[in-house]
């Protein structure tokens, strides 16, 4: 007997992530004995709004610069981020492994750590505040599941695809900071607009070529 799962041939359904980094400056108390070490930097990957990803993401794998100990971090369950200090910027690769009761595959992205402001990058927020000086570098992306078998299909359908709010701050959090700093953080309002007219921008992208890929197919079978 067969053991392979029909396919819903016209149906598609994809979810948005989130992937980047945060950093802030360290203190002088909270160099852990580095002086070398000048930030505080999470790399991550999440939701629109923080919710779990885990019913299509198995596991997440982010590879830091060989200079780390460990540098290959895995993380089998929400939430998909690795916290870390140090003084540089470099690639950090990503590997998203899929819920193979949802779908077999991998998805490769690559980040760079953003530990210093730079001037007109769309996809990076700074601000300034009497303690506190973060970074925030994210990226939008889309996870696109074609041709999901009815069981997936069923899955997915059952969890909504969120929606980004406009003029609604991503949330961002660090472990190392203390409550007040969280607080400022939270503050980015304005900042984080720009990241939020970004993702939106780089959604429409991909739903125009989503329509154009569907748009290929239809001409491809009625030939």
């Amino acid at each position: 007997m067969s053991t392979l799962k029909s396919r819903l041939k016209t149906i598609t359904h994809s979810r948005p992530i989130i992937y980047g980094t945060h950093a802030t400056l360290l203190k002088p108390a909270d160099k852990r004995g580095d002086p070398s070490h000048t930030h505080k930097w999470t790399v991550y990957v999440r939701g629109i709004h923080n919710e779990d990803l885990s019913l299509y993401i198995k596991k997440v794998q982010f590879k830091l610069h060989e200079s780390f100990e460990h540098p290959v971090r895995t993380c089998e369950a929400p939430p998909y981020e690795v916290h870390e200090t140090g003084w540089g910027e470099f690639d950090i690769p990503i590997k998203v492994l899929l819920n193979e009761a949802i779908e077999r595959g991998t998805i490769n992205l690559v980040h760079t750590l953003q530990l210093y402001p730079k001037d007109n990058d769309p996809a990076s927020t700074t601000t300034t505040t009497t303690t506190a000086k973060a970074v925030v570098s994210e990226h939008y992306e889309e996870i696109v599941f074609n041709e999901p078998t009815d069981d997936a299909h069923k899955k997915l359908a059952a969890h909504p695809v969120p929606v980004i709010p406009k003029r609604t701050p991503l949330s961002i959090t660090h472990p190392f900071l203390p409550a007040t700093e969280q607080d400022e953080l939270r503050t980015l309002t304005a900042a984080n607009d720009k990241v939020v007219e970004q993702l939106e921008k780089d959604r429409e992208r991909l739903e125009r070529a989503e329509e154009e890929l569907a748009r290929l197919k239809a001409a491809l079978g009625e030939e």
